[in-house]
């Protein structure tokens, strides 16, 4: 009976929040599956590749820092003992490293080379650069100097979630319940509490 109870509620909050998003086709950049979610939370089709996938913070910054120009080039395909993140990466995902870079695409939520290119290249055509929420978390390697890096970096709409406070920081979103942990961790459950994506995405229309 709490299971169907559950589901009914995020039944009723996703129809909800179909609704009140006019902002139908908001693209997010997203170092780890919180794109996913909220589009999900909206009932809305991926409008960006950075579905099912993680960056580590390090990488992340740098792709961002030249975002257009990365996103253009193709993916070279290794395995964990390829990677520099070696030790950090639990199981054998499939990883692409941007060509000419050293930045690495972890494909958590992939099984096959071909999924992989499929959905980028689909998802990647209905990104809009000019419609665009770009979000970070203190997560996989991140430091406060990444975390300033962030700050500065000129995208007009940005969020960064954090698990201890940056009051100097307009777009840190500090969450007090990962505060023991250190860093954040599936902050898409809670994120809502903190950065109303359905009206920051209406915002953008």
């Amino acid at each position: 009976m709490l299971r169907y109870i559950k589901l009914t509620y995020y039944s009723l909050i996703k129809s909800y929040r179909s609704k009140a998003i006019k902002n139908k086709t908001v693209s997010i950049i997203s170092n780890n599956c919180w794109g996913g979610f909220m589009y999900q939370s909206c009932k809305l089709q991926y409008n960006s590749p950075f579905i099912g996938l993680f960056l580590f913070a390090p990488d992340y910054i740098k792709l961002l820092k030249n975002l257009e120009e990365n996103l253009k080039r193709k993916f070279i395909y290794i395995n964990r003992e390829q990677s520099k993140y070696k030790n950090c990466i639990e199981k054998d995902y499939i990883i692409g490293v941007l060509e000419g870079t050293d930045i690495e695409f972890i494909f958590k939520h992939y099984h096959s080379i071909q999924e992989i290119e499929t959905k980028w290249n689909r998802r990647l055509k209905r990104l809009d650069f000019n419609n665009m929420i770009v979000k970070f978390s203190d997560s996989d390697l991140c430091t406060p100097e990444l975390i300033k890096e962030f700050e500065n970096l000129p995208f007009k709409n940005k969020v960064c979630f954090t698990a201890m406070p940056f009051p100097q920081y307009k777009t840190v979103k500090f969450m007090r319940e990962h505060s023991k942990r250190g860093h954040v961790i599936n902050e898409w459950a809670t994120s809502y509490k903190y950065y109303n994506f359905v009206k920051e995405s209406n915002k953008l229309l």
